[in-house]
């Protein structure tokens, strides 16, 4: 009778130890599989500029032709609360990519700003206080101004996205002023070929 337990023994013994293993090599195949999908990360975003992404339902931008050029595409690269790397893309007629402009910013808005067709870009620039720059396309030329220079204003930014203004006024920009006896201010603007057209006080666009 001993013999007969000796063997039902070793025979459990076996059956633990095969199950042991199996459930070892489950998790060492899930530990390859978490870090080969790890691996897959991308430093690098890159994302079409199309017609319809961010819209607000009352502007019609016209994504379809950044600074005079279709088909380009946006890479967004080395992003930090400070800012990111972007360069806008394009493929000529060779076949070949090209860089239609690169630029650190803090945020870059594609927006129609006249409704012109040709769709600009409004560049919020690192810094500790907000400064646009709006970059279009001149005379066949890619220019851009500071938008803080040109109107003598201490901050200044984009109203895409801000809430509780009117729509249309969505495409504009405003700008923060102080005034002489300390108290400060905000405009409203537009831009026509890099030239800023006074529309309000902030006060008068919102909702």
């Amino acid at each position: 009778m001993i013999r007969p337990i000796y063997s039902l023994m070793a025979a459990i013994i076996v059956l633990v130890s095969v199950t042991a293993c199996t459930v070892q090599d489950n998790v060492q195949e899930q530990a390859v599989e978490m870090t080969d999908n790890s691996g897959n990360e991308k430093d690098i975003v890159k994302s079409e500029v199309a017609k319809g992404i961010n819209d607000m339902p009352s502007q019609d931008l016209n994504r379809d032709n950044i600074l005079g050029q279709t088909g380009v595409l946006k890479e967004t690269n080395e992003s930090s609360p400070k800012g990111a790397h972007f360069t806008y893309l394009y493929t000529d007629e060779a076949g070949d990519e090209e860089i239609l402009l690169e630029l650190y910013a803090r945020n870059i808005d594609e927006i129609d700003l006249d409704e012109d067709g040709i769709t600009e870009l409004v560049a919020l620039m690192p810094g500790p206080l907000m400064s646009a720059r709006i970059y279009d396309l001149v005379d066949g030329k890619i220019s851009y101004i500071d938008v803080n220079e040109v109107l003598g204003s201490n901050w200044s930014s984009s109203l895409n996205g801000v809430g509780n203004v009117k729509r249309e006024y969505l495409k504009d920009l405003q700008a923060g002023f102080e005034n002489e006896d300390g108290s400060s201010r905000i405009e409203v603007y537009s831009f026509k070929d890099l030239q800023p057209i006074y529309i309000a006080p902030l006060s008068d666009v919102k909702m």
